[in-house]
């Protein structure tokens, strides 16, 4: 039966066994820095099961199943991801069980992890867990560092007092970045965002390919010194952007499929990867 009042404080489960570290520690300059959202990580895993780090709905399953999404009554949402860039291992090392729209409780077996094929892939296994929505539901979150077994309660997250509703809070379309006398008036939301994107990397002849994982958009780029990065990471929409592997990363956080969708539609002809 569902609460009549909204919870105030969300229970969180290792999605793993393994050694549960401060965020700050995960050996990835966007996570560590959270910039995808406050939480912690898992070292060392052993692989094996994977269970849900909270009860709730799945909102979103990579499709190289390497990340999964869940939102609590609550409303924060967490987004699990397995081990470090290993999108690029296109779903070898995982199995998942579960799919968008499931309601699934905290410790409930959804899938499994191969750290061997991880490490084969030339990747880092460290697990991490955040709170996607940090700045607008989270308060703060207690993390309990140490060893753990996948199912054990590792954290606790509060969620932030809602104030006052004065308007309606604007959805991510209605977010524009900032006026750009350049750019087509009647481009809005993800599409003004992705044009500003591209404008200020040397524009579409500066890019060779583009991918994009859980929640950055991933940019191969003939010349890095072009990109205005000081302009881009200040734009309404992004989050941060790193430069590593090769790539010029923008992150976006949860709503990358849109941005990289219309990154592409504005791109045409670069290939994607």
């Amino acid at each position: 039966m569902t609460s009549s009042t909204t919870p105030t404080t969300v229970e969180v489960v290792a999605p793993i066994a393994g050694t549960i570290i401060d965020i700050t520690d995960v050996p990835d300059p966007v996570l560590s820095k959270k910039s995808v959202g406050d939480g912690f990580g898992i070292s060392a895993p052993p692989g094996g099961t994977v269970v849900s780090p909270v009860t709730g709905t799945v909102i979103m399953v990579a499709k190289t199943l390497h990340a999964v999404g869940f939102k609590t009554e609550s409303g924060l949402q967490f987004l699990v991801h397995l081990g470090i860039d290993t999108v690029e291992l296109e779903g070898k090392p995982f199995t998942l069980t579960i799919a968008k729209g499931d309601e699934v409780k905290a410790g409930q077996n959804i899938g499994t992890m191969d750290v061997e094929a991880i490490k084969e892939g030339g990747k880092d296994t460290t697990t991490v867990v955040t709170v996607t929505n940090t700045a607008k539901k989270l308060d703060h979150i207690d993390v309990d560092e140490g060893p753990a077994e996948a199912g054990d309660k590792v954290a606790v997250a509060y969620v932030k007092a809602e104030p006052p509703v004065l308007q309606a809070a604007p959805t991510p379309k209605e977010l524009t970045p900032a006026e750009n006398p350049n750019r087509p008036a009647e481009l809005t939301g993800y599409d003004a965002l992705a044009w500003d994107i591209i404008d200020n990397i040397g524009g579409k002849e500066n890019v060779r390919s583009v991918t994009y994982c859980i929640t950055r958009v991933r940019f191969y780029l003939k010349d890095t010194t072009k990109a205005e990065t000081d302009i881009i990471t200040n734009l309404n929409g992004v989050r941060d952007v790193v430069q590593a592997g090769g790539q010029y990363q923008v992150v976006v956080g949860p709503e990358v499929e849109e941005v990289y969708n219309a990154v592409m539609s504005q791109l045409g002809e670069v290939s994607s990867s």
